[in-house]
């Protein structure tokens, strides 16, 4: 890659690479001028390969963009708090697991229809109580079975009426008394329930820390230990001091 070099204050001692220029060799990473207005930052994958990861961003006037590509992994560690607007549509789509792990309590409010399509098996597992209130008309229908077993009571309770119907006969009662299609018989057997399976979430790893930073030797540290080193002196006053823990400048000691 070709690079453009100015010098500091015209000397020539002192050359400092301020940009990048494109060649047939490392040409631009979109077509010119018709991406203009794109500012790009692309790294490629090394040795021997084609990935890359991008980070551009679009200024064209009512297609403003920010665009972030990575070829593999990406990972983000927030310390307090994270927070996300947006003014208008939210899209994801994820093509293979999906996990999430709340260490605490979770609110959500939709303020219109809520619509989810489960194409396999649902399994919800909750340690203490669940309560559903519905202000207007709840609707449950099974292809197979419903079981509903409690270790203990099971209570319906009816503001007007409560009906049972199977097998072409029925069960009713309301204000006027309990009515059935046909007299009762003494008999039958009762169908088994099932106990409910659970399956229970996966775990999520955590993220890879980061190694320390080593210590480093602040600018006025190393103005005084090189004159230190012209005057033949032994020791810094001042890095000794850092030494000690009690350094007043941006650094520590080596």
């Amino acid at each position: 890659m070709e690079v453009l070099v100015s010098f500091l204050e015209g000397d020539p001692d002192q050359p400092l690479i301020s940009a990048c220029l494109a060649n047939s060799a490392n040409p631009v990473p979109y077509k010119l001028p018709e991406h203009k207005t794109r500012s790009v930052f692309r790294s490629r994958s090394s040795p021997h390969s084609s990935g890359f990861n991008e980070l551009h961003l679009e200024d064209r006037t009512g297609r403003e963009l920010i665009y972030l590509r990575t070829q593999r992994d990406m990972e983000q560690k927030i310390e307090n708090d994270s927070r996300l607007e947006v003014g208008n549509e939210r899209r994801e789509t994820i093509k293979g697991n999906s996990i999430s792990v709340l260490e605490a309590e979770e609110h959500r409010t939709i303020t219109a229809d809520r619509r989810v399509q489960l194409k396999a098996n649902d399994f919800l597992h909750v340690a203490r109580n669940s309560h559903t209130k519905v202000d207007q008309t709840l609707v449950i229908e099974a292809g197979q079975q419903v079981h509903i077993k409690a270790g203990a009571h099971i209570v319906l309770d009816a503001g007007a009426s409560i009906s049972l119907r199977a097998g072409g006969e029925h069960f009713v009662v309301g204000h006027g008394g309990i009515f059935g299609s046909s007299e009762y018989q003494v008999g039958g057997a009762p169908i088994v329930s099932s106990a409910a399976s659970i399956s229970l979430p996966g775990s999520i790893d955590t993220l890879l820390t980061p190694p320390e930073l080593p210590p480093m030797i602040a600018p006025s540290q190393r103005a005084l230990m090189a004159a230190s080193s012209a005057m033949g002196s032994d020791f810094c006053p001042i890095c000794e001091a850092c030494r000690d823990g009690v350094c007043l400048t941006q650094g520590v000691a080596a």
